[in-house]
């Protein structure tokens, strides 16, 4: 019994060593900017769904540390103009950082899909433990369901990791079933609100207690962001303000010419009904024993992270909700438009 102690303990001991290797040779975070910097470089192209992403875009309420904010900023995936992600951590001190958010829209005869992905090039730990932390490139989503006989948000659901959470109005016409649902979801001038943490960005809705008594703990800054009216110029924030941010929209489609095969921004694609679908965005930054590429892809939307649910609120939403969730009234199955489906 002692002996087989005595081993354990070697072997933890080992590990606690070559842990703390690992923490000590990451990368340090700072410096967080050098001035001057450079401008934003990202190729933002819009598409004719830019109404619509700047009419139900989210708003975001997001944690910004005091003192590491600017990690907190939602950026463009290549902001320093090389669409090579594995770079973005080290560029990240380089380059002005404008708030940026993706959209993709996906249509049926009864509804709109609409599919947002917040990018900010670094996922971050306020301690580093190397385990599964601080990695390059780190993505979540957020999808807004809007009935087009009422031009409303009938459904909202947000990515928090490896998961993803729905809310909807109470009462209403879409209930859990299958997925439970959160909660109902606030607006603000039309948008649904959302709460994005800070370090690791996962995201809730705006009413979900959940985030609220994280954000209670964490007492970080907040930061409101909202989508940018035409004409209006983005910048980068300060870390701290009073001031209700504009964010930059880019038509995800038009910026990756509707493919999804772009493997210095993606990797680790898997099979969806035919459809490639990566699920993570690219990186070479040392992140635990999972690997490097750990961020979230716009691709990779699904209530589970398994083979043939993820990627399914992405690829064919208006299915996948039809069976998690109880759904009355219209709801067509149709596409009459899809930008990355041939």
């Amino acid at each position: 019994m002692r002996r087989g102690l005595v081993a354990l303990a070697a072997l933890l001991g080992a590990l606690l060593v070559a842990q703390g290797a690992l923490v000590l040779s990451a990368p340090p975070m700072r410096p967080l900017a050098t001035e001057p910097l450079s401008p934003d470089a990202a190729d933002a192209p819009v598409d004719d769904g830019l109404w619509l992403a700047r009419a139900f875009g989210p708003w975001l309420i997001h944690e910004s540390d005091p003192t590491f904010g600017r990690q907190d900023i939602p950026s463009a995936m290549d902001f320093d103009g090389d669409r090579d992600a594995r770079d973005n951590w080290e560029e990240f001190a380089s380059y002005e950082l404008v708030p940026t958010v993706y959209y993709t829209i996906v249509e049926t005869s009864t509804h709109y899909f609409l599919s947002f992905h917040l990018y900010h090039p670094r996922d971050w730990a306020r301690v580093a433990l190397g385990i599964q932390d601080t990695h390059e490139g780190d993505g979540e989503n957020v999808q807004i369901v809007v009935s087009k006989a009422s031009m409303e948000v009938v459904l909202l659901t947000t990515q928090a990791h490896y998961k993803m959470w729905s809310y909807a109005p109470f009462p209403g016409p879409i209930r859990g079933a299958e997925e439970t649902l959160r909660g109902t979801f606030e607006i603000i001038e039309g948008h649904p609100v959302v709460l994005v943490e800070s370090g690791g960005h996962g995201i809730y809705g705006g009413n979900d207690p959940r985030a609220w008594n994280r954000l209670s703990r964490v007492r970080d800054d907040l930061v409101q962001y909202r989508p940018a009216a035409e004409g209006e110029n983005v910048t980068e924030p300060p870390v701290q303000t009073n001031e209700t941010i504009p964010y930059r929209l880019v038509s995800l489609p038009a910026f990756l010419a509707n493919s999804t095969d772009h493997p210095t921004l993606f990797a680790s694609p898997v099979d969806f009904d035919g459809r490639p679908t990566p699920r993570y965005h690219a990186g070479d930054r040392y992140s635990g024993p999972l690997g490097n590429s750990r961020g979230i892809s716009p691709f990779a939307i699904g209530y589970g992270w398994s083979r043939g649910e993820l990627g399914s609120l992405f690829w064919d939403p208006a299915a996948r909700y039809q069976r998690a969730l109880e759904i009355d009234g219209e709801w067509s199955r149709e596409y009459v438009g899809h930008p990355f489906s041939p």
